[in-house]
């Protein structure tokens, strides 16, 4: 594939996740703004803390969301 045609589908599949990603908030009437992610961190440099979050902003100025993190220590599981 030469270089022309390799960059051309990078960003044809840049364009096309975006807009898989943008078509759920742009189909839902009355969203202003929306965000999600995740990640982990370390807690005390050694315990390995997972966290994911969603938000919304909706037009009429009311807002929802969702956070939740766990982490594993000694075998036990603790999520919240």
């Amino acid at each position: 594939m030469s270089r022309p045609t390799r960059r051309t589908s990078v960003v044809l599949s840049v364009l096309a996740s975006i807009a898989i990603l943008a078509a759920p908030v742009a189909a839902d009437d009355g969203i202003g703004a929306a965000a999600t992610g995740g990640g982990h961190f370390l807690f005390q440099g050694f315990l390995d803390v997972q966290f994911g979050f969603s938000a919304v902003a909706k037009a009429d100025g009311t807002a929802q969301g969702s956070f939740h993190q766990s982490y594993t220590l000694n075998g036990l599981t603790t999520t919240y």
